[in-house]
């Protein structure tokens, strides 16, 4: 990379080949540049219609396979809920990053978080979790495991498989009753926290709940992850 001059299509790029199952990079500025180069990547980003398409594609493809009122597709927050991913492993790749800087770059303003909202930013929210793992096997700064709390508390949907340490942020009430109150938004969460094993997303009234009555993947630890029943 030239200066502060984002590559053509990065963040595109970037959730394609995660989307595809391939190494997704993102280029490496000299650190003098790095700032000015993730601003002009992100603008760069903003007026590029291929994200659009490609995440309205991958909503007309993945909703089919969730139950309960339809979702529209929310453009504002998938491209929101993309921008939140690209900038985590921005900060990821580059762990010099000034720690206010971080918070900042997970915490900005978000929409409103309707179920529409929710499932529209999990179209690449639901990789966060993966990156929270990678963040306790790589000795991160304390910085970014906490703006992934943060950035999850906010959208919860994607928050279901996060690993213990990064689910110490209650969700926002407005945005865990939008999940909450979708059956099909619902049911998603609670199969990505029995996948995971999480007692402590398991541990959620509305979540064991569902648990109980789950067709969703066999846990064999069922009992032992699920709150008691009270007497």
């Amino acid at each position: 990379m030239n200066g502060s001059m984002p590559a053509p299509g990065s963040v595109a790029s970037f959730l394609l080949a995660l989307r595809n199952g391939t190494i997704a990079t993102i280029p490496m500025p000299e650190d003098s540049h790095r700032t000015a180069c993730l601003a002009a990547t992100e603008a760069a980003a903003a007026t590029d219609p291929a994200v659009g398409q490609m995440l309205h594609s991958w909503h007309r493809e993945d909703v089919l396979h969730i139950g309960g009122p339809p979702l529209a597709f929310r453009e504002s927050s998938a491209r929101h809920g993309a921008l939140l991913l690209f900038r985590a492993a921005w900060c990821f790749l580059f762990p010099a990053t000034p720690a206010e800087d971080v918070i900042t770059l997970l915490t900005p303003p978000c929409p409103h978080a309707s179920a529409c909202d929710l499932w529209s930013a999990d179209l690449t929210l639901h990789w966060l979790p993966d990156l929270a793992r990678l963040c306790r096997h790589s000795h991160q700064p304390d910085a970014l495991p906490l703006a992934i709390q943060l950035a999850a508390a906010r959208w919860p949907l994607s928050a279901a498989a996060l690993p213990p340490a990064h689910t110490t942020v209650p969700p926002q009430p407005a945005a865990w009753e939008s999940l909450t109150s979708h059956a099909g938004l619902r049911q998603l969460f609670t199969d990505r926290a029995l996948a995971a094993q999480s007692s402590q997303q398991l541990a959620h009234p509305e979540i064991s709940a569902t648990a109980r009555i789950s067709p969703g993947p066999a846990c064999p630890h069922l009992a032992a992850l699920l709150p008691p029943l009270a007497s």
